[in-house]
């Protein structure tokens, strides 16, 4: 990602790429989902200067629904969001 306002903040080939991985799992009716990005913190760097993700990765997500939208007609829906950050349960299974 770069540090640009949106839709060039990301590089034409990740969106090819979105493309193609939507393409190619939407044929199968046990996908669930797609996730355009993984523990994309919306700053990187919390300095003055940190590069921010958010807006880049909201229009990769934003772009790859219309496309998904667009595909309708041959394709099946799968619904497309986010992982923003992974999360141990550890906590969570401890305090069951």
């Amino acid at each position: 990602m770069l540090d640009a306002v949106p839709p060039k903040c990301y590089p034409d080939e990740m969106f090819t790429r979105a493309q193609m991985v939507y393409n190619a799992f939407a044929i199968y009716d046990n996908t669930l989902g797609f996730s355009v990005g993984n523990e994309d913190n919306p700053q990187r760097s919390k300095k003055p200067g940190g590069i921010q993700t958010a807006p880049c990765v909201k229009a990769l997500l934003r772009d790859t629904r219309n496309y998904a939208a667009s595909c309708a007609f041959n394709l099946r829906q799968v619904r497309i969001g986010l992982d923003n950050a992974d999360i141990q349960p550890r906590e969570m299974f401890l305090s069951y």
